[in-house]
This record gives C-alpha cells, sequence and structure tokens, in this order.
C-alpha cells in the first residue's frame, strides 16, 4: 500500500524512463559542471556499470544519494556474512553442501534432477545463483533453446571483468578508524576502466583478524573490458592485465600516498582468477551494466526461466551489490513460496 500512495510521486520520472543521466543533466543545465560530471561518471561506473552518457536515467539517480546516506561494511568481511547466512539456513531446517558441485541440471517430471560430485539431488524448484551463461551450460541447452538465458548472457558478455590489488598496509597517521572507501581517478577526461579510475575499500581498525594489529586491508578494483580481454590471445592477457595493475598502482601512489607507501603485502586478481575461484564464466563480474533503455523494466517481477527454475543474483533486477542481490533473492524466494503454496497466510 506504501508503493501505492506514492504512484503519483512515480509519475514524474516517466519522461526520464529509457534516457542516459547525461540528458537530465543537460535538461537542469549541469552537463558541463567538471566536478559534478567526474564524481557522477565515477559513481555510476561503480554502481550501474556504466557512466554518466550511457547510465540509465533513473536507476543511476537511484544512486545519487550514497554521499549523503552513505555505505554499508560487514565487519569482517563479505565472507562473514557468507557465514552468517549458511547458520541461518542450517538454524531453519536447510542443508548446505560446501563441496557438492553441481555439474549438471535436467528438467524431470516434478522437478529437477541435479548431477553433482557427490551424487544426484532431486529437487522440485531450482534457484540458480549463476551467470546465464553458466546456468545454459549446466542444462545443456543450445543457442536459441531459452531465448531470456540468451539475451541475458549477451548482456553480461557486453559488461566487464576485474583487475584487483589486496593489499595490507600500516595504518597512516590519522586514519580514519571507520571503514571507509576512496574513489580515485587519474585522467577525468580518459574513459573511466583499465585502471584509470580506482575504487579503494579499506577496512576498519575494529575488523579484527583480517590484518595485523596497525595494519589495514585494501581492496583496490577497476573495470575491465570482457570483450576486449576475450578477444586476446591467451598468452597476451596476462601481459594486458599486467599492464592495468601497474597503473593502478601508479594511481594509487599519486592520489593515496598515505597509504601507498605503507604497502607491506599484495597480492593481484584478474578476470582469470575470478573465473577458476567463482565458477563465472569468462570471470564477469558487476553483473548487467544499466545502460539507457527501457528492456531494463522488463524484469521488475521475478519470473521463472522455465517452469520451475529460476535466477537470483547480479544479472538480473535489481542488479549487482550485496544489497541488490538480497533484496532480489528474497523477491524471488516469495515467488517460489507462493508457486508452492507457502506464503505467508498460505499454510
Amino acid at each position: 500500500m506504501r508503493h501505492a500512495a506514492s504512484t503519483p510521486r512515480y509519475a514524474a520520472l516517466l519522461p526520464v524512463l529509457g534516457r542516459p543521466l547525461e540528458g537530465v543533466l543537460a535538461r537542469f543545465g549541469v552537463a558541463g559542471f567538471a566536478p559534478l560530471r567526474q564524481y557522477l561518471d565515477g559513481l555510476c561506473q561503480i554502481t550501474v556499470q556504466c557512466g554518466v552518457a550511457e547510465a540509465e536515467a533513473p536507476f543511476a539517480m537511484a544512486t545519487m544519494d550514497y554521499y549523503f546516506r552513505g555505505t554499508g561494511h560487514v565487519r569482517g568481511g563479505i565472507g562473514a556474512l557468507a557465514w552468517a547466512l549458511v547458520r541461518v539456513v542450517e538454524r531453519l531446517g536447510g542443508e548446505v553442501r560446501m563441496a557438492s558441485r553441481v555439474r549438471s541440471l535436467e528438467p524431470v517430471p516434478g522437478g529437477f534432477r541435479a548431477g553433482t560430485r557427490s551424487g544426484e539431488i532431486r529437487a522440485r524448484q531450482v534457484i540458480a545463483n549463476l551467470l546465464p551463461q553458466d546456468l545454459r551450460a549446466l542444462l545443456g541447452a543450445a543457442p536459441g533453446a531459452l531465448p531470456r538465458l540468451d539475451r541475458l548472457a549477451r548482456d553480461v558478455e557486453g559488461g566487464w571483468g576485474a583487475a584487483m590489488l589486496y593489499l595490507v598496509a600500516r595504518a597512516p597517521e590519522g586514519a580514519s578508524a571507520a571503514a571507509h572507501h576512496l574513489e580515485l581517478v587519474q585522467d577525468p577526461r580518459a574513459p573511466f576502466t583499465e585502471g584509470n579510475h580506482l575504487f579503494v575499500s579499506v577496512s576498519g581498525a575494529a575488523d579484527e583478524g583480517r590484518a595485523p594489529p596497525g595494519h589495514r586491508t585494501l581492496t583496490v578494483s577497476t573495470h575491465v573490458p570482457l570483450a576486449k580481454h576475450r578477444a586476446l590471445p591467451p598468452g597476451q592477457q596476462g601481459s594486458y592485465i599486467g599492464a592495468i595493475q601497474a597503473r593502478m598502482r601508479e594511481g594509487l601512489a599519486a592520489l593515496a600516498p598515505e597509504w601507498s607507501e605503507n604497502v607491506v603485502h599484495a597480492l593481484t586478481a584478474s578476470p582469470r582468477t575470478f573465473a577458476r575461484f567463482t565458477g563465472r564464466a569468462g570471470g564477469a563480474v558487476g553483473g548487467v551494466p544499466r545502460r539507457a533503455g527501457l528492456g531494463h523494466y522488463l524484469s521488475v517481477w521475478p519470473r521463472p526461466v522455465q517452469d520451475g527454475l529460476w535466477m537470483v543474483g547480479d544479472s538480473v533486477f535489481p542488479g549487482q551489490s550485496t544489497l541488490a542481490t538480497a533484496i532480489g533473492g528474497v523477491r524471488t524466494a516469495e515467488s517460489v513460496a507462493r508457486r508452492l503454496g507457502l506464503a505467508r497466510g498460505g499454510g
């Protein structure tokens, strides 16, 4: 009812549907204001996965209050959140199998049969936290057999991988004790990718166990165009990522020297790292770039890929971020529960 009452206010967004944020800025005469443009380009790149010139206006505008609202931080890192979710599932009677990777998925009467490394599992409904191309591969579906998966796979492939630096540094004098983020841009006139734009997450002083006393962890990331990375011969992909990571170090040294000068340990990662350790095809991260267009609104409500088979994660609405994927997961779970007659009040 709360959203229904707000419908007249939402109607004010209708003129900007399908338009890039740049058009909205131009309408108010601020598209050429460089400080605002740089801030919004960085913000849009790290949230909706494309800059002001491309970003679908309502999606981009939804992220513009981050400066005022702040961002959330999970003490102990995202792994702590994952383990908390595992404990909740088990407390509610569910079973979590860590070393039972699914190798195939087959529709059968009454549901699905999943082939895993520890045996066969039957399920009435399947909720897959996978990239669309990975789910398609599990199903053994030929291109064209599942049009929605094909379309989502193309959208993901037009997005990004990531080059990473995982650093441990002595906390400089005067550093904030709180976990916080830095957004660093070396050249605001160049694309906010390939080491030119860095997003840095700094752990808090209270995050025990992540670094030695007096030290912090820094997670430094930059966008890598998947299409460009994929087009390179395997032997050249490593040198391409290495050059990006060198530029990342240069940017950190120039724009955050108080941290760069105190680094005591470093690890790197690339799209190949994500592909190997997370099983995501091509190492794709960040979900579907929300470029201007009305197609994004066709998937506002959860719907199955095929009867009994659902998707969650950053490839489907509302997209990437811990909060967004959690919201999408809850909405999908509610839809599945209704299908099974388990919704609240439904028995």
